[in-house]
C-alpha cells in the first residue's frame, strides 16, 4: 500500500502517479480524483488522469481530461499532444492532425527534446496514412528520423509501409535499419523475416523468425512464421513443432491449425492430419 498525507493534494497526485506506472489505472484514477477534490486547478492531475483513461481505452473520458488540463495551462504541450493522441484514437483524423500541427509548433525548447516531439511526428504521419494521404505521411516520418535516426518503431512503419506498396527490397533495408538501431525489437526481426520469405529466401527468413522468437518466446506469429519457412525448405519434422508451438501460445492464431495438418499428411500421418484441418 501507498501511505500518504490524505489532506495534501501533491501527495493523492504522487500516489496517482505511483499506480499508474505500476498500471493501476483503476485506482490511479481514483487517486487524482482525490486530489482535484482538494484542487481542482491542479493541471497535472487532470493530464495524469487523462492518460490512465488512455490506457484504459476510456477516450473520450481522456478527452475530457485533457481537455480540462489545457484550459487551465494553454501551452501545456504534454497534454496539448497527448489530446491529439486520443483524437486519432476516437477516429477524429482531421482534428488529431490540427492538434499535432499546433505541438509541432510549440517555443518550448525543453519539449522539443522529449520524446512525445518525436512521436508527434510520427502520430501525425498515421493519421495522414490512415486517410490514404502517402506522401504528407513518409514527409512526417522523415522529420522524425532526422530527429532520432536511430528510432526502431519509425523505421518499422516506413518498412511497413513500403511492404504494403510491395515495395520489398525497400521494405527490406527499412526493417534492417530498424534492427541495427535496436536488435532487441522482436516485430522487426518478424516483418524482415515476412520479407525475405516474400522474396523466396526462405533460409534468411527463417534467421530471422528465429532470431524473434529468441527475443519473445511466446511470440506465437513467428512461430508460424517459422513453420512456413520451415516447409519451405523441406523440413516438415521441424515444421510441425513449430506449428504446434504456436498452437499451444494461440490455439487461434491464423494458419495454424492449417499448417499442422499439412505437416501431419507430410509425414505420413493422415488421421491426425484430420483432426487439424
Amino acid at each position: 500500500a501507498i501511505n500518504i498525507n490524505k489532506g495534501s493534494d501533491a501527495a493523492w497526485l504522487n500516489k496517482g502517479i505511483a499506480l499508474a506506472q505500476l498500471q493501476q489505472h483503476r485506482q490511479a484514477i481514483t487517486a487524482f480524483n482525490q486530489a482535484l477534490k482538494l484542487n481542482g486547478e491542479l493541471e497535472e492531475a487532470w493530464n495524469n488522469r487523462g492518460n490512465s483513461f488512455y490506457s484504459l481505452n476510456q477516450f473520450d473520458k481522456a478527452l475530457e481530461s485533457f481537455d480540462r488540463a489545457l484550459e487551465l495551462r494553454k501551452d501545456y504541450d504534454e497534454a496539448l499532444f497527448n489530446k491529439g493522441a486520443t483524437l486519432g484514437r476516437l477516429g477524429r483524423l482531421d482534428d488529431a492532425i490540427s492538434i499535432f500541427d499546433k505541438v509541432l509548433d510549440t517555443k518550448n525548447d525543453a519539449f522539443k527534446k522529449r520524446p512525445e516531439f518525436v512521436k508527434a511526428w510520427v502520430a501525425r504521419g498515421m493519421a495522414f496514412y490512415q486517410l490514404k494521404k502517402l506522401e504528407e505521411a513518409l514527409k512526417c516520418f522523415d522529420e522524425a528520423l532526422k530527429i532520432n535516426p536511430r528510432d526502431p518503431d519509425v523505421w518499422n512503419i516506413r518498412g511497413n509501409i513500403a511492404a504494403d506498396q510491395g515495395k520489398l527490397e525497400e521494405a527490406l533495408e527499412y526493417y534492417t535499419r530498424g534492427i541495427k538501431s535496436d536488435p532487441k525489437v522482436e516485430s522487426l526481426w518478424n516483418n524482415r523475416g515476412n520479407m525475405l520469405a516474400r522474396l523466396k529466401r526462405h533460409s534468411d527468413a527463417l534467421v530471422s523468425f528465429e532470431q524473434a522468437i529468441a527475443i519473445k518466446p511466446d511470440y506465437a506469429v513467428a512461430w508460424v512464421n517459422k513453420a512456413i519457412s520451415l516447409q519451405q525448405l523441406g523440413k516438415p519434422a521441424e515444421g510441425l513443432e513449430a506449428a504446434e508451438r504456436a498452437l499451444l501460445l494461440n490455439n487461434q492464431v491464423a494458419d495454424g491449425w492449417d499448417l499442422k495438418g499439412q505437416f501431419l499428411d507430410l509425414l505420413d500421418r493422415p488421421q491426425e492430419a484430420l483432426t487439424a484441418f
